[in-house]
């Protein structure tokens, strides 16, 4: 399945920003996981379950009575990105992680094209030196742009810029006419196939990996920031056979398992 995807839509950077210029400071409300994010990572609802602009929390999975706010009526370019998708239009709100400020890694659970509701990125401010990673590749994406994402998959993103990062987020019902713009079921091009080899030499590929990686501060922060233990292994199998050492992700869970068996064997009386 295919994890990002630029639509071929694009809308006017200067006339986005122009709306932003018609919102208080004071309508910004901190974002509730606080626990995911360092710095200031705070949003706007232009369109909620009931109209609430209070929350930025969406509500539960599939909920009806998506209704505009007072914000989004003084945004008219807001609204024409909105009226734009041909489909179900539920939860819209601008996001903005300021300067310095990064969200660590997490998913987007109950969201995805599997459960028939996606999200999609339009963003309104950037700048060059923010960093987005989903599955731990980066996505550059500019002002203006509209980016299908795969959230039920890690992605974190560190502002290291001076400037904030400002998204207008959708969350829109599946139907035909999105299918006719997003290749959803396009298969993605960095899945790991299963090597069949012998496990004695995939454990002996694995242990001469992990010591490079001990020698090898790029390579440690290649992997430093990957908290999802899934990712982790595709990541230690997909950067291990590209230096030369080929071992499959069930080697790398082995080693997880043991080691932590190791490790709870250590306060086990």
């Amino acid at each position: 399945m295919i994890d990002r995807y630029q639509l071929p839509l694009d809308f006017p950077a200067a006339a986005l920003r122009a709306d932003l210029g018609k919102i208080a400071p004071s309508e910004w409300i901190p974002h509730f996981n606080k626990g995911y994010y360092d710095g200031d990572w705070s949003g706007i609802v232009l369109r909620g379950a009931s109209g609430r602009c209070d929350t930025l929390h969406i509500g539960e999975p599939f909920e009806t009575g998506f209704v505009n706010t007072p914000v989004l009526d003084r945004c008219e370019c807001f609204q024409e990105v909105i009226a734009a998708f041909e489909c179900s239009v539920k939860s819209v709100r601008l996001l903005r992680l300021s300067a310095r400020s990064v969200v660590r890694e997490h998913r987007d659970y109950d969201l995805g094209y599997e459960a028939g509701e996606i999200r999609l990125h339009v963003p309104v401010l950037t700048n060059s030196r923010v960093e987005f990673y989903l599955r731990n590749r980066q996505v550059s994406m500019g002002e203006g742009e509209v980016w299908y994402l795969d959230l039920g998959l890690p992605h974190r993103v560190a502002n290291l810029g001076e400037t904030p990062r400002i998204h207008l987020v959708l969350d829109l019902q599946v139907n035909d006419w999105l299918r006719s713009l997003i290749p959803f079921e396009t298969p993605g091009d960095d899945e790991i196939p299963v090597l069949d080899m012998d496990p004695s030499l995939a454990a002996a590929n694995l242990e001469k990996f992990r010591e490079r990686v001990r020698l090898d501060l790029e390579l440690q922060r290649t992997f430093s920031e990957i908290f999802d233990r899934q990712l982790f292994a595709e990541e230690l199998v997909r950067v291990g056979r590209a230096t030369g050492y080929d071992f499959n992700p069930r080697d790398v869970e082995e080693v997880l398992r043991s080691e932590r068996r190791a490790w709870n064997a250590q306060w086990t009386v």
